[in-house]
């Protein structure tokens, strides 16, 4: 059976609104099989009331839960990776939200620490495995445990954590890089039936494809 990687990319949606959308997500189970599926949500969930993109932390926890446990997944036997939302830059991000005047944040370090925290909780309690952005992010911004948060106009401005992002939201090439190893890490450690290595190739090896009958 073929294998295809499906890129589903939701601008700007938060989890209640991708759990919505899950169904169109999957195919009918018996024409194919999900067999691998990033759940990536929280960024957007941790926008500051009264922006209308904010979603209170415990709806965000059991949208999650509902995701990693909806029908679909349950019936295609779906392996899912959880990613907990990467740290924002408040210094990179006053540009986009206006705090450098008179408007409200839109976002803070402080708060989206809360959502990578629930994703993590919602993780563990489910045994689902998990990609763990922010902390690794923060651990190559060299941030330390009870110091201000790297990102945070609490503490100073951090070029490393800079580097990662390229608006102090989205992620830059450098921000993405980690991100995929740390994600590969993960799969390899616990789907490793799943590793791109471990998987049945299309196509046989160019050495072995047959020639088209006017090449010969």
């Amino acid at each position: 059976m073929p294998i295809y990687i499906l890129i589903q990319v939701t601008s700007g949606y938060s989890s209640p609104q991708g759990l919505v959308m899950l169904d169109q997500f999957f195919p009918p189970v018996e024409r194919d099989k999900v067999r691998l599926m990033t759940v990536f949500f929280g960024a957007n969930d941790a926008v500051l009331p009264p922006y209308k993109q904010h979603v209170p932390l415990q709806t965000y926890r059991q949208s999650l839960r509902d995701i990693v446990t909806h029908e679909a997944v349950r019936s295609h036997k779906t392996k899912v990776l959880l990613l907990t939302p990467p740290p924002v830059n408040e210094y990179q991000f006053e540009v986009l939200d206006g705090t450098s005047g008179p408007a409200a944040p839109m976002r803070s370090a402080e708060n989206t620490k809360l959502y990578a925290d629930a994703c993590r909780e919602v993780g563990r309690s489910l045994g689902i495995p998990l990609v763990d952005i922010w902390t690794a992010f923060m651990k190559e911004a060299g941030w330390v445990e009870g110091e201000p948060l790297a990102g945070s106009k609490k503490a100073q401005p951090n070029q490393k954590l800079a580097a990662l992002l390229s608006d102090g939201l989205h992620l830059s090439p450098a921000g993405y890089k980690i991100m995929y190893q740390k994600t590969m890490e993960v799969i390899r450690a616990k789907y490793p039936e799943e590793a791109p290595e471990n998987l049945p190739m299309l196509f046989p090896p160019w050495d072995k494809a047959p020639y088209h009958k006017t090449c010969t």
